[in-house]
């Protein structure tokens, strides 16, 4: 089995932190209601620079999963 060296991926090790600190700020935000939740976005984070960037997200009324009339939704109103 082949492992990369350390050098070629620092920032492994740290990403986990990165991501669990950023879900429980999410989650002390939904509790207390406080802030602006990421409900819509995608965030994305570049461990190599340390940035962010985010996309809009919004949810089509045809798709299956998501839509107004999915198998999810419909099951939740019976």
């Amino acid at each position: 089995m082949y492992f990369p060296k350390k050098e070629v991926f620092p920032v492994l090790g740290v990403t986990p932190e990165v991501i669990g600190s950023i879900q429980a700020n999410e989650a002390i935000k939904f509790l207390t209601e406080k802030g602006k939740l990421l409900e819509g976005r995608l965030l994305f984070w570049n461990g190599f620079s340390g940035n962010f960037s985010e996309v809009s997200l919004s949810k089509l009324n045809t798709c299956s999963v998501c839509g107004y009339l999915s198998e999810i939704n419909k099951n939740d109103l019976k």
